[in-house]
């Protein structure tokens, strides 16, 4: 009697167990991929997110303090009292030549028509608190029609400031690091230049104001 041999009933479930385990293999790959793809997109949005961080508190305190700069200058004038320097640009040694800039300028409330003559000084200063100066307005009003100048009133513009840098432009070419109204004049315009770190990398903004000759002087002064 011949006998013929009987299929063997574990071939079937080595098959399933060979198809399931390249499943669990493909599974695992394209899982992979997936999470490199999230973990790519993660730490991308992470890092806009730090440099965005970055730039609230480094690089828009620093456009707001040019926009206050730019708008003092637009408002320059020169009083009657020729004690009261108009506009004068100084260098200083705080963190290599930096600006000290000095002008009279006239600020006007929001909502109300009467302008403030002011005595504006920019300059920058030490930070206990930071490596970095600071760049600070300092403010002085005239007090009533004497002219007579109130004490001043320290306002800080903005923190981590590397450089500050104001030339004056004469002649329509030339930029000077240095001003003095008493002998010079106005200027026609101002270069402002704010060096500062966002991200521990140096950058700078510079804007030009324009300073117009015809801006009326205040009769108490």
């Amino acid at each position: 009697m011949i006998r013929r041999p009987q299929p063997s009933l574990k071939a079937p479930a080595e098959r399933r167990a060979a198809a399931t385990l390249l499943e669990v293999l493909l599974a695992i790959a394209i899982f992979v991929i997936i999470a490199g793809l999230f973990g790519t997109i993660y730490f991308s949005v992470m890092r806009t997110m730090r440099l965005q961080k970055d730039w609230l508190d480094v690089g828009k305190p620093v456009l707001q303090a040019l926009a206050v700069i730019e708008r003092d200058l637009n408002h320059c004038f020169s009083p009657t009292n020729l004690q009261t320097q108009a506009f004068a640009l100084s260098r200083e040694d705080l963190g290599g030549s930096n600006s000290i800039l000095v002008l009279c300028t006239l600020f006007q409330n929001p909502g109300e028509s009467n302008s403030v003559p002011e005595r504006v000084v920019y300059s920058l200063k030490r930070d206990v608190k930071s490596p970095f100066p600071v760049l600070v307005r300092e403010v002085q009003s005239f007090a009533g029609n004497s002219g007579v100048l109130s004490d001043p009133v320290p306002e800080v513009l903005g923190s981590r400031i590397a450089g500050f840098y104001v030339e004056a432009l004469k002649d329509k070419t030339m930029w000077l690091p240095e001003w003095d109204s008493k002998e010079a004049g106005l200027p026609r315009a101002a270069r402002v230049q704010l060096r500062f770190e966002e991200n521990g990398r140096p950058r700078q903004l510079e804007i030009h104001a324009l300073i117009p000759a015809g801006n009326s002087t205040p009769a108490i002064l």
